[in-house]
């Protein structure tokens, strides 16, 4: 029945705000707004300053797991060299010939190559294929394996195939058949050697 109901409130009770509260919220939630409010464009400014920074400190990363991918590479082909009367691996399937003394087939993928699944990005130095070591006059300077444009498996040209520019910070890594790498320019012995 009607009789049964509570009163209704007084008029002024909408307007009623509990002591320590400011628009119905405690004080300290509306102090940390403000705060947070206050804070947004300094986050926004540290951000942008870092972000750049991380894509730098990832491309990094990669070339230097790609230096170590051609090191591995570079050290299988001599030990293959060893084992062939001191011979270097044919260029049509050099990557085949050469997978047994690589660990892992992730070796012969460059980890700044885009794609899946994931292209291969290197290539061997043809003028290499089947030579003897002894017919190197200087294999520290002599190209064998490379950053390469060409992305599929066991790719081989005369060392003309570098990525323009380069694909780590506008460099590409390079294997000499001496076994030794180096991050360089476009990849010739003539370009300045821009170090690590």
């Amino acid at each position: 029945t009607m009789d049964d109901l509570p009163p209704p409130p007084p008029p002024e009770y909408s307007t009623y705000r509990k002591p320590g509260t400011i628009l119905g919220l405690p004080i300290w939630g509306c102090v940390l707004i403000g705060c947070g409010c206050s804070f947004l464009p300094f986050i926004a400014i540290v951000a942008a300053i870092l972000f750049p920074v991380f894509a730098q400190a990832r491309e990094s990363a990669r070339a230097t797991s790609c230096m170590s991918n051609v090191k591995q590479m570079a050290l299988a082909h001599l030990m293959y060299c060893q084992d062939y009367d001191e011979k270097f691996a044919p260029a049509e399937r050099w990557m085949d010939n050469t997978a047994a003394y690589i660990k892992r087939e992730e070796v012969f993928h460059c980890p700044s190559v885009p794609g899946f699944p994931q292209p291969y990005g290197y290539a061997y130095d043809s003028d290499l294929s089947r030579k003897s070591l002894a017919e190197i006059p200087e294999p520290r300077i002599a190209i064998m394996l490379y950053d390469s444009r060409k992305l599929g498996r066991s790719e081989s040209d005369n060392a003309a195939s570098f990525p323009y520019p380069g694909r780590h910070r506008q460099r590409n890594n390079i294997g000499y058949a001496d076994g030794h790498v180096k991050l360089r320019g476009q990849g010739t012995e003539t370009d300045p050697d821009p170090g690590p």
